[in-house]
């Protein structure tokens, strides 16, 4: 998250700034205005339709669909259903073709959220 806040805000975020703390510190003395960020599993998923893969942890999944504790343990269930694929030697998980990202984007848009595949 260092690295992302310091690619959109350069001036905000030296390199030698090493805490979320002082990077958000930082970017609210410079532009004066408070902001929220959000990380949530939907996040993991928005990271995933604009092509990055995201980093988890299986092992600690319970190999039911009820016992969900943590991101992880959703996004290795959907490795095992198939919308989802996983290196083991890089421990990542991404949205495998154009196919599953468009089912992913229709979950989305009726959830009645909007979804643009291209960075701000």
């Amino acid at each position: 998250m260092l690295g992302e806040l310091r690619e959109c805000c350069r001036e905000c975020v030296p390199g030698d700034v090493i805490s979320l703390r002082e990077a958000l510190a930082g970017i609210n003395n410079a532009k004066g205005t408070r902001f929220v960020v959000i990380i949530d599993e939907w996040d993991a998923v928005a990271r995933m339709l604009t092509g990055d893969s995201c980093r988890i942890n299986p092992a600690k999944f319970q190999n039911d669909m009820t016992s969900f504790k943590s991101r992880d343990d959703i996004l290795t269930l959907l490795i095992h259903l198939g919308y989802m694929t996983y290196d083991r030697d890089t421990a990542s998980v991404w949205i495998p073709n154009e196919e599953v990202k468009g089912e992913f984007v229709n979950a989305i848009e009726d959830a009645g959220w909007k979804f643009s595949q291209g960075r701000n």
